[in-house]
């Protein structure tokens, strides 16, 4: 970087903006100037994977995707589909920076900049179809003529999380979007700022978006301006002490920063509220020079003036371990609330994350750390941050339902941390300085463990009336299984299945799924005759005799060797486009006054699909929605009624 950046992105830009509850400069510094280590996380894995799915559909149109994925197929726009001169009318994973004709980056050309410096990164979707596709407003459906549509993927832990249509117009990064489309675009007039939204838990799915001008855009994109000369001069500091920081960015999305390790900012928004602005300045010099010698205690000296800390000196009399300040301020929460800062630190070591707080419980919290509360309260994080409470009591009665509703052991107590041993200090002469002492908190109490909190657990949580356990699980009963991924479907073991149903057949309850076997029925060389044609068929794969039948299960799954049915069907598609003289072999992409337009090439494939017919086997067909799925199903549905072929129909 040589004290000037080269360029900015959508998340540096985000990470640098002081004004952003999540948002801190001297993060930034850490990151791009110091390179330090910041770990990709879960949630950021997940969130890649879910993008390259949806990214291999809109490029394919192979709708091989998760259960997530696949809960929003009705707002990602149709795949892509390209004109006679090769020119595609969507692009996916779109550059913001052009790529020249040999391969290196243009980044000198790039069309959108924030205070001279190139704007980087990738746009998930963009398109000028005209079509705003899986919006709540169906009055919105249909874009004004010269909208371009900008989308971003968003997998989020819960739906709260989410940006309102407005607010997307104070996101740097759809901002920047914007710049781009007005920069690239000429005709461009409006465009369609959008979010795709797949939450883990709550509702499906859904879409929030908002349509802007370019002047609209322009005057958003000021901000940026901003916060890109202020990381001008945050990369020409060395000393990230005098690199404006956030501290409302200490513990942001759930966790603690993760700079904070090396960042003073945190420790210095604790000790102020302790010992003032000064106190905590002179104290945080002190703490990151050299340490003494071991056994040299560090003892805070006050002067005559009230409440100031006027000097660090060290004590040559060897009497214990040092007073850090991360020990003072873990002291000074103690000293204000034993008994909760015991239950608080019990929790943490669960390592479950924290629950939200309201009301009583949310301003014990803040009085405990010396904090004022948020009239929100407190976010909660980890998998405890779908539960809240709102009163003080309710910290103990957590403690006890957290190891029984993660079924995890209890663990010992951990009570607030004592004073270290000091010697006690000769009487002060007159004028002198006097030491401090902090003082040691009472020992807290184990805390007691009550009984279910009806306002505490989460909704999925068992019945309040007894105590909450985690009940074993029933062996599962199956039949035809539905898969989640081809690859799941793929790995299910015939073995395990026939045992499952074995087990189930011998429960003396009444069950869903596959009847019983006759045991008096005749057998084939050794093994019971099937009592149904997929029985029968299964038999026969399972045996291994070459006269199988030819089994489609659609949606489903057999319990015996199978493959994937979609590659015939692409083969069948292009071999029928090839011969209509369609558009890359697709006749999905033929002239709308040809023999193949206006959806007419439906029932043209679904008649080549007929008269080609099915080798014998047993074959799959998941995932099948949409229109070439369908010209599929008719296909096969009429090779089933001719007797040609069995059909398995999976539901759910």
């Amino acid at each position: 970087m040589n004290g000037e950046p080269r360029f900015v992105s959508s998340s540096s830009l985000a990470l640098a903006d002081n004004s952003s509850p999540q948002g801190c400069n001297r993060a930034w510094w850490y990151k791009y100037v110091q390179h330090a280590e910041d770990e990709q996380t879960e949630a950021q894995r997940k969130g890649i994977e879910l993008h390259a799915e949806i990214e291999r559909y809109l490029e394919t149109g192979i709708a091989s995707l998760s259960p997530l994925a696949q809960a929003g197929r009705h707002m990602m726009p149709d795949p892509v589909r390209y004109d006679l001169n090769g020119k595609p009318d969507l692009h996916v994973e779109l550059d913001l920076v052009p790529v020249m004709p040999d391969g290196s980056s243009g980044l000198h050309l790039a069309p959108v900049r924030a205070d001279g410096l190139p704007f980087v990164g990738w746009i998930d979707v963009l398109h000028e179809r005209g079509i705003n596709k899986g919006y709540g407003d169906i009055t919105q459906t249909i874009d004004p003529p010269g909208t371009v549509e900008v989308i971003d993927w968003k997998r989020v832990k819960d739906a709260k999380y989410a940006k309102r249509d407005r607010e997307l117009l104070e996101l740097i990064q759809m901002v920047g979007y914007g710049k781009y489309v007005f920069a690239t675009r000429p005709h461009a007039k409006r465009v369609r700022l959008s979010h795709g939204y797949f939450p883990q838990k709550g509702p499906r799915p859904f879409k929030t978006s908002v349509l802007a001008d370019s002047a609209t855009i322009d005057a958003k994109w000021e901000h940026a301006n901003r916060v890109a000369r202020s990381i001008r001069e945050a990369a020409k500091e060395t000393n990230p002490d005098r690199v404006p920081a956030n501290t409302r960015a200490c513990f942001r999305y759930g966790k603690d920063c993760p700079f904070r390790k090396d960042c003073t900012a945190g420790m210095h928004n604790s000790l102020a509220d302790l010992l003032g602005e000064t106190a905590a300045d002179e104290l945080l010099v002190q703490i990151r020079r050299p340490q003494p010698p071991p056994g040299v205690q560090m003892t805070l000296v006050q002067t005559t003036t009230e409440g100031a800390l006027s000097g660090i000196l060290g004590d040559p009399t060897p009497t214990g371990p040092s007073l850090t300040a991360e020990a003072l301020a873990e002291q000074e929460m103690a000293a204000r609330d034993p008994a909760l800062f015991a239950v608080y630190q019990n929790i943490l070591a669960y390592g479950k994350g924290m629950v939200c707080l309201g009301g009583e419980a949310a301003a014990a919290y803040a009085r405990m750390k010396n904090i004022q509360a948020p009239e929100a309260g407190f976010a909660g994080s980890g998998d405890l941050g779908k539960w809240t409470i709102t009163k003080r009591a309710q910290f103990d009665g957590l403690l006890g339902e957290i190891p029984k509703y993660f079924n995890l052991p209890v663990i010992a107590p951990v009570t607030a941390p004592a004073a270290p041993a000091a010697a006690a200090p000769p009487p002060a002469a007159s004028g002198t300085a006097t030491p401090v002492q902090v003082a040691a908190p009472p020992p807290a109490a184990t805390p007691a463990v009550t009984g279910a909190l009806p306002d505490l657990l989460p909704p999925d949580a068992p019945p309040q009336t007894k105590p909450v356990t985690t009940p074993p699980a029933e062996a599962p009963i199956v039949t035809v299984a539905i898969p989640t991924t081809p690859e799941q479907a793929q790995a299910m073991n015939a073995a395990a299945i026939a045992a499952t149903t074995a087990q189930a057949d011998a429960a003396p309850r009444a069950r869903r799924g596959r009847p019983k076997k006759n045991q008096n029925q005749p057998t084939v060389g050794g093994t019971a005759a099937a009592s149904t044609p997929v029985q029968a068929a299964e038999t026969q794969a399972s045996t291994g005799d070459d006269n199988a039948q030819t089994v489609v299960y659609v949606n489903a799954v057999p319990s015996c060797k199978s493959e994937s049915l979609w590659p015939k069907v692409y083969e069948l598609l292009h071999a029928l486009g090839a011969k209509t003289g369609s558009p890359a072999d697709d006749p999905r992409l033929a002239d709308p006054e040809s023999k193949m337009g206006y959806g007419r090439w439906k029932a043209t494939l679904a008649a080549y699909m007929v008269e080609a017919g099915i080798p014998p086997g047993h074959w799959t067909l998941d995932n099948a929605y949409g229109d070439l799925a369908q010209a599929a199903v008719e296909a096969y549905r009429e090779l089933a009624l001719n007797g040609d072929i069995i059909m398995v129909w999976g539901t759910r």
